[in-house]
């Protein structure tokens, strides 16, 4: 991980927004104009949101295998239940 001071301004922002610090304040934390500050801020929101869906990303393709088996088992067991009732028209690849 990298030290604060090893990352760039964009990435303090973005963390200094994160922690729900205001416009003003960093700025005046990075020690930059008002002007530059916007664009950081800016760009910083950018870097958020870019985070949010690597996060999302990854979120999905660690759960996703999981979700996929809990699904396959509920079926399996409604086609049981299907085929109890005497309902095995509703199971695929079985005969009526």
């Amino acid at each position: 991980m990298l030290k604060p001071s090893e990352k760039t301004p964009v990435e303090r922002a973005a963390d200094m927004l994160e922690q729900g610090l205001g416009f003003q304040t960093i700025s005046l934390c990075l020690g930059v104009s008002e002007t530059h500050g916007r664009r950081l801020v800016a760009l910083a929101k950018r870097e958020i949101k870019s985070r949010q869906k690597s996060r999302s990303a990854y979120y999905q393709r660690y759960h996703l295998p999981h979700q996929l088996e809990a699904a396959r088992a509920k079926v399996a067991v409604l086609e049981r239940k299907a085929i109890r009732l005497g309902m095995s028209e509703l199971v695929e690849g079985r005969p009526a």
